[in-house]
């Protein structure tokens, strides 16, 4: 016997829905730690929590004057066109 089997497709949104909705059992059911683990998963899938962030940029007193020259010239022709 053969049996059909569907695929199931997950989506960033399907998940997000799934922690709000854990959120709100959470809540309903007075548990501070479902809203946390809920709201941290949220955090997660929409990048604001990360397990651990490199900063990958050099110190500013390591950066040669000319590029941070460079830079804020940039910067203040991107503002003049906004």
């Amino acid at each position: 016997m053969v049996e059909a089997t569907t695929a199931h497709i997950v989506s960033t949104d399907a998940l997000l829905e799934e922690a709000q909705r854990a959120y709100e059992i959470a809540l309903a059911n007075n548990d501070p730690r479902g809203m946390i683990c809920a709201t941290r998963l949220k955090a997660q899938l929409t990048g604001l929590l990360v397990k651990e962030r490199k900063n990958l940029s050099a110190p500013l007193d390591e950066v040669p004057e000319e590029q941070v020259r460079a830079e804020l010239k940039r910067l203040r022709g991107e503002a003049a066109l906004q």
